[in-house]
């Protein structure tokens, strides 16, 4: 049975697990001779369809409730997220990041208060949104390193600065 979560718009229900590619069928679910002769119709791409990896039950969750929302117009909001499955704002945050670099799940999140949240991406617009803040990010830092890291600096910290006549 599946577990399920009243939200807002409905009931949610996790979705199935399903064996990671190149692993044996269970028991009972038919191997090759019971499909012989069926056409079988295109894989459903989910959540972990670019993973080599079996997500853990948290992220399958989680997963699920952002697969549900595709495209940057239609994010779901952290606190939802949080609320939904009784897990805090910073645990959420921590499974959306397994979820991106473990199993290359294409998550965005908008950092709009009102209407912010993630989103699963499915266009270039969807990718340029998700990039900007991390891109800025970036560039905030490299202009902080820079300042930290100037050879001026650096000779100071170590102790090597020449004194000239004014500074005596």
């Amino acid at each position: 049975m599946k577990p399920t979560i009243q939200l807002p718009g409905g009931l949610f229900e996790a979705p199935q697990e399903r064996p990671m590619p190149g692993t044996p069928a269970k028991t009972g679910q038919g191997g090759p001779e019971a499909t012989r002769g069926l056409k079988s119709a295109p894989p459903e791409r989910g959540p972990f369809a670019d993973s080599k990896v079996t997500p853990e039950k948290k992220e399958a969750l989680v997963a699920g409730m952002i697969w549900q929302h595709q495209g940057r117009a239609n994010p779901i909001a952290i606190s939802l997220l949080s609320k939904a499955t009784g897990w805090s704002a910073r645990e959420i945050k921590s499974i959306v990041e397994q979820l991106v670099v473990t199993h290359r799940m294409k998550i965005g999140a908008s950092r709009n208060q009102e209407t912010g949240g993630y989103f699963v991406v499915v266009d270039a617009e969807d990718v340029e949104v998700a990039a900007r803040p991390y891109r800025n990010q970036v560039f905030a830092m490299m202009r902080r390193l820079r300042v930290l890291l100037s050879e001026h600096k650096m000779r100071e910290f170590h102790g090597q600065l020449t004194i000239s006549k004014g500074d005596q």
